[in-house]
Order: C-alpha cells, then sequence, then structure tokens
C-alpha cells in the first residue's frame, strides 16, 4: 500500500437542533454551516434577522437563512469576522460576529455572488437576478441602499460571478450565465464584453498579482495576465479521458489495461466544472469538477487527479473547495454532504459528514485560522 492509499476518515455526523430522527433525516439541511476545529465537527448557523415592514422592522428568524440556497460567501477584506452570504433565493445576508447571527440586507433577489471593495468594506457588488434578467448591483453605504449599475437586456440570464481588481477596485468582472464576462473599468458606470464562452461563466477569482482566472461550466479554466482584456485557455488536460488514460498507463507500465479504475485517473469525461480555488503562489491551483479533484502546480500547463476517498456509489462531483496557503496548504473538497480536507497534498483526508440532505454549494476558509471554515448549502 503507497501513502496515496492511506486514508485518514472520522465520519462525524452532527444533528441539527430540533433534528429527532437519524443521519439525514428531520433536518433543514440548507443555509450556513461553521466549524471551529478544522472540520471534526460542524454546526449549523443560520440565526438571521429580517425585515418585516417597509419601516424595516426586524424579527429574529432561523428559518430566513436555513431555507436558502447559499451560492456564495465572502469575508469583508482584512476582518473575517465580518461576512457575506450570496443565496439564490433570500438575497444577501451579513454576519458581522463570525455567524453567530445575520442581518439580511437584500430580498427580492437572487443573488449568485458577491464582492466587497478591499479600499472600502461599505461599497459592495451583488451580482444574480431579478425578474428573470441578469443585474448587478452596487452598495456604498453598507447595504443600507442599493443601486442598480448594469441589467442585461437578455431573458433567463443571470449574472452569475464577480470580481473586484485588489489593486483597483474601479475595475470589476461579471461573468453571465449566457457566457459573456464583462468589465467595469470605472466603477460599474460603464461595461464592455471581454468575450462570450458559449457556456456559463460559473466563477471569477482575481489574485493579487491582478491575473484574473474564468472558471466555464463545460470549458475549465481559464486566465488573463493583461487585467481581463484577453483571456486564454489552461485546463484543456482535463477535458479529455483518453489522454487521462494514456498518461497515467504511460506511468504506469506495469498497471492493467483492463482495469483502469485501479489506476489514479477519473471514472469519467470531465464535462461540468463547480469550484476553482488559487493559491498565493498563482501557479498552485485546485480544480473541482463532476468526476472529481485537480491540482496543478504549475499555473495549469500540467494537472495531477487527487482521489478522494469516496463511499461506494457515491457521486463524484466537487462542488465546494477551498484553499488556504502556508507552509502547508489546507485544502477543503466537498461531495454532496460530505467535507475531505488534507494537509498532506491528499496523502490522506479527514472525512465529515454533515447531517443533512442538501448538497454543500460553497466552502469558505478563514485564510488566517485554517480551522475554522463554512459551509453554504
Amino acid at each position: 500500500m503507497n501513502i496515496k492509499q492511506i486514508l485518514i476518515l472520522s465520519a462525524v455526523v452532527l444533528m441539527a437542533a430540533g433534528c429527532t430522527g437519524p443521519f439525514g433525516s428531520g433536518v433543514s439541511g440548507a443555509g450556513v454551516a461553521k466549524t471551529t476545529n478544522g472540520g471534526s465537527d460542524w454546526l449549523f448557523a443560520n440565526k438571521a434577522t429580517v425585515p418585516t415592514t417597509a419601516k424595516k422592522k426586524v424579527k429574529q428568524s432561523d428559518s430566513a437563512l436555513a431555507s436558502s440556497s447559499v451560492f456564495a460567501m465572502k469575508f469583508v477584506p482584512g476582518n473575517t469576522k465580518r461576512l457575506y452570504a450570496a443565496t439564490q433565493t433570500n438575497g444577501l445576508f451579513y454576519s458581522e460576529n463570525a455567524a453567530d447571527s445575520w442581518s439580511q440586507l437584500l430580498q427580492d433577489f437572487g443573488a449568485y455572488d458577491v464582492a466587497v471593495d478591499p479600499a472600502n468594506s461599505d461599497r459592495i457588488f451583488v451580482v444574480g437576478r431579478a425578474d428573470t434578467q441578469a443585474r448587478v448591483l452596487l452598495t456604498t453605504n453598507g447595504g443600507k441602499s442599493w443601486d442598480e449599475v448594469y441589467n442585461d437586456a437578455a431573458a433567463d440570464n443571470i449574472a452569475r460571478s464577480v470580481a473586484i481588481d485588489p489593486a483597483d477596485p474601479n475595475t470589476i468582472a461579471v461573468g453571465l450565465t449566457s457566457g459573456n464576462l464583462i468589465l467595469s473599468r470605472d466603477g460599474g458606470a460603464t461595461w464592455s464584453l471581454v468575450q462570450n464562452f458559449q457556456d456559463q461563466v460559473t466563477q471569477l477569482v482575481w489574485h493579487q498579482n491582478r491575473t484574473l482566472y474564468v472558471l466555464i461550466r463545460s470549458k475549465g479554466v481559464y486566465k488573463s495576465t493583461d487585467r481581463g482584456t484577453t483571456v486564454q485557455p489552461i485546463s484543456e488536460p482535463l477535458l479529455n479521458f483518453e489522454k487521462w488514460r494514456e498518461r497515467i498507463l504511460a506511468l504506469n507500465p506495469t498497471a492493467s489495461t483492463t482495469a483502469p479504475a485501479s489506476l489514479d485517473l477519473p471514472a469519467q469525461q470531465t464535462s461540468v466544472f463547480y469550484k476553482l480555488a488559487v493559491g498565493d503562489n498563482p501557479n498552485i491551483l485546485y480544480a473541482g469538477a463532476n468526476n472529481g479533484l485537480f491540482f496543478s502546480a504549475d499555473g495549469g500547463q500540467n494537472w495531477q487527479y487527487m482521489k478522494l476517498p469516496l463511499r461506494n456509489n457515491q457521486n463524484t462531483d466537487v462542488r465546494g473547495l477551498a484553499l488556504v496557503s502556508g507552509p502547508v496548504n489546507t485544502v477543503y473538497a466537498s461531495v454532496g454532504n460530505t467535507v475531505y480536507k488534507t494537509v498532506n497534498g491528499g496523502s490522506s483526508w479527514q472525512v465529515t459528514a454533515i447531517a443533512t440532505g442538501a448538497t454543500i454549494n460553497y466552502i469558505l476558509v478563514d485564510p488566517a485560522l485554517a480551522s475554522v471554515a463554512y459551509t453554504g448549502f
């Protein structure tokens, strides 16, 4: 048995407040869960206040966030006690106490992503959909009021992702499900089309070195080194299963050609990309896809398949993914309701199932304290 086959498994099942049944039953199964011990234990963190009238009276509600589909979570830059949760069903939520409680800042809007200005935390962009149209909203007063700065005329379109250039907060990139990548260089006053990818722009990551990474649902990872002016694909090897098989067999000439499942390669073709995580070193990339987890140490020139210790018949969709860089890289990934964590490059994994029938959509990890993490369902 080689070190890649040595697994540290800890199946920890937590019951949410009010749950009376066994695993997977009687649990609300949505909203946000939090760990403070590196993923060994997860507790739901859905206590929220929501407006009830036009005069902005509020009431306590555990169900408003718990019944939400969380598509993204972001920290306020420089303050990990403060974070936002963008929900497809109930708008935008904000916490200033590390998810001990939340307040609903934005209603009647399908929020898919959020970006906070690193130089001014009161300036926030939220993207999503209202009335079947893709929209980009901006607040400059911490959510007290909102302005629409982009509205796509096409029906059945969603503004799916948003990222701010960390060196120039007036430069904002937005990706749409129509495939359009649009860019504003004047704080959202005007927008220009960078490229149409003919498929959903699932995620945008703007690195501190000003490289913009673009994740396309069926086409993989692209990057721009000229602040979004042009983009190039960097994940073509992940799109061809036969080439994966040939490469692995070439590296393992004694392996059986009739039993590829025994090799470290995906069990099926890559067809959907869900998440991208980029390290402090921009050459360190992780990608979550329908057929598992992938890693690149050279900026996408070469990719390695990271085999997760999945249960029999468990799906392989890695929908949640987060990376904390350091002397030891900490990686969190999720399949269904289960979180996988490694601190040794995938040689071993901590495996924790959260007591819910919902699927984890997003993982957010405190960059200063990797033992604190959040999952959005």
